[in-house]
């Protein structure tokens, strides 16, 4: 029996830190912008399934919503906007 390749890519802090939620806006941010880790990032994915949650989706910037180049799969637990354009899966 054959199975899919999956892979994971996760950026986290020293501290173990995925984001944080800015308290001046509404939405979690990344605490770090690495250009090396966002070319990594595009290289690994490109062409592929990208999995996320809602609160990911929603700390991309507009200009990459969904990631071009890839099939974007979001996991929410909240009803989605009937204007995004992609599937979501609850």
């Amino acid at each position: 029996m054959s199975f899919p390749k999956i892979g994971i890519i996760c950026a986290v802090s020293e501290m173990g830190v995925f984001g944080y939620k800015d308290p001046q806006k509404y939405d979690f941010e990344m605490p770090w912008r690495c250009e090396e880790d966002m070319d990594h990032f595009r290289t690994k994915t490109m062409g592929h399934t990208v999995v996320m949650g809602g609160t990911t989706y929603g700390s991309l910037p507009p200009d990459y919503k969904p990631l071009p180049g890839r099939q974007n799969v979001v996991y929410n637990s909240q009803i989605v906007p009937k204007t995004v354009k992609m599937p979501i899966h609850h």
